[in-house]
């Protein structure tokens, strides 16, 4: 997947928008806060409506962006463009935080295990240059044997991606080891991402709960560093 701005943005006046966009303009309406004043959107793209939920900043919402298809697949080019106008309450140097996990898990209780799972997160300048590539390749018969020093006991596999570039990173990374210190059936590493363009994540967990617990303490942990608030709970 390589996210950057569309060929040709609707944002901009024009009528022509490349495949897989999504265009969004936040404005701000007296005594309402934010909303979504303009967007577009193609395949595989839905944009659910506005939701705004207690605790979180003021004027600030929540928006649901879903997929069509079944999942992001090897050669898909999507492309986001926000725009802000004045006084809407939005990031237009957006932070990214973003999630990728996997477990071992058989439906069928028989012991069974994968074959072999590849996994790359690539992060792309909008100019196409790579500013940092993540790949790993987990075998299932090598983490069933639960071999000291490879997988151990850890069963589920995690990390989050913070791409975020004003500053403060220092703070950032107290905050999130400082939330996975505790452990809790996880073994977690945090680290920054090159060139200055955030941080990352990376998670080893005896289950899928353990999993989740962890991915939600980091999600927290850097909201409340990048915003001021931890996120309220969504529904989804």
């Amino acid at each position: 997947m390589a996210m950057s701005r569309p060929v040709v943005s609707g944002i901009d006046g024009a009528v022509t928008r490349a495949p897989g966009s999504i265009e969004l303009v936040f404005a701000r309406a007296p005594g309402r806060g934010s909303y979504v004043v303009r967007q577009y959107a193609s395949y595989p793209f839905h944009v659910c409506r506005t939701h705004r939920f207690a605790g979180d900043l003021a004027g600030m919402v929540t928006l649901y962006l879903q997929s069509c298809a079944g999942g992001i697949f090897e050669h898909d080019r999507l492309h986001q463009a926000v725009a802000v106008e004045t006084g809407a309450e939005a990031h237009p140097e957006a932070t990214i935080i973003a999630g990728d996990s996997f477990l071992m898990h058989d439906p069928t209780a028989s012991g069974r295990v994968f074959d072999w799972l590849a996994n790359e997160i690539a992060v792309e300048a909008p100019t196409g240059e790579t500013v940092s590539l993540d790949r790993s390749i987990a075998r299932g018969a090598t983490m069933a044997a639960g071999l000291p020093g490879i997988g151990g006991r850890f069963r589920a596999h995690g990390s989050l991606v913070i791409l975020h570039r004003s500053g403060g990173m220092a703070q950032l990374l107290d905050a999130l080891r400082g939330a996975l210190a505790d452990g809790g059936g996880l073994y977690a590493g945090v680290s920054t991402l090159p060139s200055g363009a955030g941080a990352c994540v990376r998670l080893l967990a005896e289950d899928g709960a353990a999993l989740r617990a962890g991915l939600e303490a980091a999600w927290s942990a850097a909201r409340l560093v990048l915003t001021g608030g931890v996120p309220s709970r969504r529904r989804k």
